[in-house]
């Protein structure tokens, strides 16, 4: 196993599967994953610049420069914004109302107790490997390697009872605690969901999979996985999976 830290796009450029993309391809026909277009929407940038504020700030406010709204019909906003501009130089730019918003979130996860331990470790390292013959590679955004276990933050809307499960199982996050864990020899039941809302009071829940999300996520993996080294042996594509064949051929699902 390769371990290395390296960019965002050295990382992303590799060819070899990702947690991410089996969690796409446990929705989707291999065909989608495919010709998917890695397009950063706004919820995604927000949550890769949270990430850096929580888990590395002295990198964040190095990399992001808070951009104010100015009223541009006025001749001395367009001078501060040029200004502005200027500091902005070789920075992100990141309005200046989600820039406050993720100072918050940051406060927060740092104020609490429990996601304050799972935020020291070694920090989005790449990791490049073979498993199954299959070229795959993972960056978990925290790991500790002597203790044995891996964070993740995830930012949510609004955390309530039933929001928490809801993400774990609809956005695959079983899956991805899944396939960190066994490729990086970390026991299943040492990985840590942080979870902060993106919106006041900026609550924060340290989550633990249950039994039954484990089961989920294994079983989610291993059929994503077993599709996509098919795919990789036979260079063919089959559409959705079916569970048999009517008469006619139509595929039973």
């Amino acid at each position: 196993m390769e371990k290395k830290f390296d960019s965002n796009e050295q990382y992303h450029s590799y060819d070899s599967i990702s947690a991410s993309g089996l969690k796409y391809i446990a929705e989707y026909p291999i065909e989608k994953f495919l010709s998917k277009e890695n397009i950063t929407t706004p919820a995604m940038a927000l949550g890769s610049a949270t990430h850096e504020a929580v888990y590395q700030p002295q990198v964040f406010y190095k990399n992001y420069y808070p951009m104010p709204k100015l009223d541009l019909r006025y001749k001395e906003n367009k001078i501060l914004k040029a200004e502005h501009e200027d500091k902005a130089a070789g920075k992100t730019v990141i309005d200046e109302v989600d820039f406050n918003r993720i100072i918050e979130m940051m406060k927060k996860t740092n104020e609490h107790k429990l996601a304050k331990k799972y935020l020291n470790g070694i920090i989005e390292q790449s990791h490049y490997f073979k498993w199954g013959g299959v070229d795959c590679r993972c960056r978990p955004d925290c790991l500790e390697p002597v203790d044995k276990w891996i964070s993740d933050l995830k930012t949510i809307r609004e955390i309530k009872h039933s929001s928490i499960p809801n993400e774990i199982y609809n956005r695959n996050y079983d899956l991805q605690a899944y396939a960190y864990c066994l490729w990086l020899d970390i026991p299943l039941e040492n990985f840590r969901f942080i979870f902060v809302e993106t919106a006041a009071p900026y609550q924060v829940e340290v989550i633990a999979l249950s039994e039954k999300q484990m089961e989920y996520g294994q079983r989610k993996f291993e059929d994503a996985f077993d599709k996509w080294s098919e795919y990789k042996k036979t260079g063919k594509t089959t559409g959705v999976r079916a569970k048999g064949y009517a008469p006619d051929g139509a595929k039973i699902l």
